[in-house]
């Protein structure tokens, strides 16, 4: 009887859904839905051009819950290519970003000639145990190349207790900033392996950086 109590008073676990998008529009829609479940965005093939900052319509800095995008798909995401470069984002905005309360994953995504491009997954109390965000098969290419850029940090960064890169590809940026910057309070919990990237590594405050 005590558990049937504990139960009845425990909170609804997020439900997921899942979106086939093929407009920036869809995209940016699919991506403020996951304020209210756990989102995973299908991205069909082509091209994606964004005016402003996906996240500039969101109603809290973050989303509150896991964000899971895929690009490669076909017109009906009924299957899908590893490819990237199928799958580009691109556009006159000067940041592109996803910042979530919980994880985040992008899989097969090309960001070319957009500008800054952030990821950033992180709990309302700061970094904690569960906040990770992944890349896998992710190609960044001539960031802020669209002449639009905000700040003077890296061009991509990336935000989280645990951060894992895989095939992920950061090339062709002119300028004098760091291509990639990797901000976590535990430089053992940030994994990259077959990724086109070189590192400096440097200790700030008590926190670990790595900038590539």
């Amino acid at each position: 009887v005590f558990a049937l109590a504990m139960l009845a008073f425990a909170a609804p676990a997020s439900a997921l859904e899942t979106r086939c998008v093929n407009t920036a529009a869809e995209f940016r829609n699919a991506l403020l839905a996951a304020d209210d479940d756990d989102m995973q965005i299908n991205v069909v093939r082509g091209t994606y051009s964004f005016g402003s900052d996906p996240m500039d319509a969101a109603p809290e800095p973050s989303v509150g819950y896991n964000v899971r995008v895929t690009g490669g798909y076909d017109a009906s995401c009924g299957t899908r290519q590893y490819d990237p470069l199928l799958t580009v984002f691109t556009g006159s905005t000067p940041s592109f970003s996803i910042f979530s309360y919980d994880s985040i994953v992008i899989e097969s995504l090309a960001f070319i000639d957009t500008g800054n491009v952030h990821f950033r997954a992180q709990s309302y109390g700061g970094n904690g145990p569960d906040e990770r965000v992944t890349l896998s098969r992710v190609w960044f290419e001539n960031l802020c190349g669209n002449g639009n850029c905000v700040g003077g940090g890296a061009r991509a960064s990336i935000n989280a207790d645990d951060v894992s890169l895989s095939q992920v590809a950061v090339v062709g940026h002119a300028g004098t900033r760091c291509a990639m910057e990797i901000d976590t309070y535990d430089l053992n919990l940030a994994s990259v392996a077959f990724s086109l990237l070189g590192f400096i590594i440097e200790k700030i405050s008590g926190k670990t950086y790595g900038e590539f």
